[in-house]
């Protein structure tokens, strides 16, 4: 007896599901979870359909094998990890990640069934952008927030204490946490889908979708996303456009003399969003230049790599192992009780080691690179994925600075996933096209 199962429903639903994230969970069980369940037993179903042949498609790139390269050199460091506990649960983060990746990569066999993806996801973040705003104008929050009273029920604590004065409380009310729970992880996914509306062909989308992402991203109060947006703006106007770039020289030299008047103006204002915002120019110089580990977020986080680093060198940059840079900032005991790393790419130097480090950020630099050239040469839908993935996965340079973690930010693999889709549809297309000239 046979089973019938939509399985392209079941991966867009389970695609879908990591967008959504915690958002839709209880406790530590998310939609995602079930999702993931479901599509292993639906792909024991086909195999089990075929006879028990598991077939699996040729793919034209093997871009995603840094994946698998990732988890076993992972998994072979708990031969010398700090805290093997840690790295057993950053393996399985691993595991869901790298499933997503499968399914993205797999699903977009052309640049159709992609563009079909994109759709469904493109209506899922449009979701999470409208429900971010409102909670930034009205009262309304999302039961799965750290600032709703309802959080509790659904196995989650709130994400501040009722003691705290109601100025602070008010503030943190109007910061934004979408589909993340966290501000920070909000902003860090908002910077990486703005690309995808800068570059959309629609004004109206294009505008629209820009303005409210960046709203939204003001909102979070995130230094380090607010920074990333300038760049990715930089490189927008500058770098992906000839024409774009004379017309946006010359409004930067009209608007220049305006910068401190509205610096000025802006200064005297008791919004603390606005504040924490103008405050990024000196907090990227303070981050790199201070060294006096202050009690302060900057000063935490300057500790934090300070700890990682020793760890690294404890190791002789073999690493301290998957997950234990939270082991190294226990036994450090000088972070104020923070254990993340809140650096993703000093996360994967101190845990991976300097060779995988140096691996992975070769891979990422080229994918950068490989999407741009894309975006140059392609047509349609190619050349729009091509370079809305290169400026997105960019921004995420930045943007995972800013977050405690990102390895378990369910959206990040995401983007991996559609940005090697788009190399290896772009692949097959050029394949296609030199066999029909033979």
């Amino acid at each position: 007896m046979k089973f019938t199962l939509n399985y392209d429903l079941i991966i867009r639903l389970f695609l879908a599901s990591s967008v959504i994230s915690l958002a839709v969970s209880y406790s530590k069980i998310y939609l995602f979870h079930i999702m993931l369940i479901i599509i292993t037993f639906t792909y024991l179903v086909k195999i089990i359909n075929q006879g028990g042949i598991i077939q699996v498609s040729k793919l034209p790139t093997r871009l995603h094998y840094i994946f698998y390269v990732m988890f076993v050199w992972y998994f072979i460091s708990i031969l010398w990890s700090w805290n093997v506990f840690f790295s057993f649960q950053y393996l399985v983060y691993i595991l869901f990640g790298i499933s997503i990746i499968l399914a993205v990569i797999y699903y977009s066999c052309n640049v159709v069934k992609q563009d079909e993806l994109y759709q469904l996801l493109s209506k899922v973040f449009v979701v999470e952008v409208f429900l971010s705003l409102l909670e930034v104008f009205t009262n309304f929050r999302l039961p799965l927030s750290p600032y709703s009273p309802y959080a509790v029920y659904f196995g989650h604590t709130m994400g501040f204490d009722d003691n705290l004065n109601m100025d602070l409380i008010d503030y943190l009310m109007t910061r934004p946490t979408g589909f993340n729970w966290n501000p920070n992880n909000l902003a860090s996914v908002m910077s990486t889908i703005l690309p995808y509306f800068l570059f959309h062909s629609n004004r109206y989308i294009k505008y629209i979708g820009s303005i409210s992402v960046l709203t939204v991203i003001i909102a979070t109060a995130s230094r380090g996303n607010f920074f990333a947006v300038l760049v990715i703006l930089f490189l927008y106007i500058f770098s992906f456009n000839k024409r774009r770039a004379v017309v946006g020289g010359m409004l930067l030299l009209f608007l220049l003399p305006m910068f401190g008047i509205v610096e000025n103006l802006l200064q005297d204002t008791d919004n603390k969003t606005i504040q924490r915002v103008l405050t990024v120019a000196t907090s990227v110089q303070y981050y790199v230049t201070s060294d006096d580990g202050g009690g302060d977020s900057i000063g935490v986080r300057q500790q934090l790599i300070k700890n990682g680093i020793n760890g690294l060198i404890d190791t002789y940059g073999l690493g301290v192992g998957a997950g234990a840079s939270q082991q190294v900032q226990i036994q450090a005991d000088n972070t104020h009780g923070t254990t993340s790393m809140h650096n993703f790419w000093i996360e994967i130097l101190v845990e991976g080691g300097v060779p995988f480090f140096i691996t992975f950020m070769l891979w990422y630099l080229y994918m950068i690179c490989r999407l741009y050239r894309i975006g140059v040469s392609a047509r349609g839908k190619l050349r729009y994925y091509g370079y809305a993935s290169s400026l997105s996965m960019t921004a995420f340079l930045l943007a995972a600075i800013s977050t405690s973690s990102v390895i378990y930010e369910l959206p990040m693999w995401l983007m991996f996933g559609f940005a090697i889709a788009t190399i290896n549809n772009y692949t097959r297309e050029k394949c296609n096209l030199r066999n029909l000239s033979i």
